[in-house]
């Protein structure tokens, strides 16, 4: 709904006049991650490190969402790390840990098993608030860029025409057995 008309030319329908929100279902940090080899220690180190090499840096990313997440960051902070794409969502991770790629921007869920086993070191989370899956790891704002804030989402949409009724259903007490 939101990254799509940025990324395909054509569709069927308009996001914004055809559907309505009704809710957010769920909300999915991001982390910038490294492997444990690489020598930022914190992200403050890393921008200095980055802001000494220009376009050394390499990347990678779990989606398009992750990829905007860098983008946006790069620029926040005025350094050109450069994007080694992928084809899957998980392979990043496992580039990452194998020190393949020294930098990922992954979901916070996706990469927690490799974080928690020491195999992976997470410099900071994406979102404006930490998340309990790595309680440790400060936000983007918090170690220094204001106002960095970016997630994944998934929400609940529907058709314009029918969003009256549909919300009312969604959002009614249930019925007792």
């Amino acid at each position: 709904m939101t990254i799509n008309p940025v990324l395909m030319a054509k569709h069927p329908y308009d996001p914004v006049r055809d559907f309505a929100a009704i809710t957010t279902l769920a909300q999915f940090p991001m982390v910038i991650a490294v492997n444990p080899s690489f020598a930022a220690k914190s992200l403050a180190e890393l921008i200095a490190l980055a802001k000494s090499r220009p376009g050394e840096l390499n990347y990678s990313h779990g989606g398009a969402t992750h990829q905007v997440a860098a983008e946006m960051f790069n620029q926040a902070v005025g350094i050109a790390m450069r994007n080694i794409p992928t084809r899957a969502a998980r392979r990043p991770v496992k580039r990452g840990v194998a020190g393949d790629v020294p930098i990922v921007i992954v979901d916070s869920a996706a990469a927690n098993a490799q974080i928690r086993a020491g195999r992976l070191r997470v410099l900071a989370v994406t979102s404006a608030q930490r998340t309990p899956l790595v309680l440790d790891a400060p936000t983007v704002a918090e170690s220094g860029v204001p106002g960095y804030d970016i997630a994944v989402w998934a929400g609940l949409f529907a058709r314009r025409a029918r969003r009256r009724q549909r919300s009312r259903r969604c959002t009614r007490k249930p019925r007792a057995p």
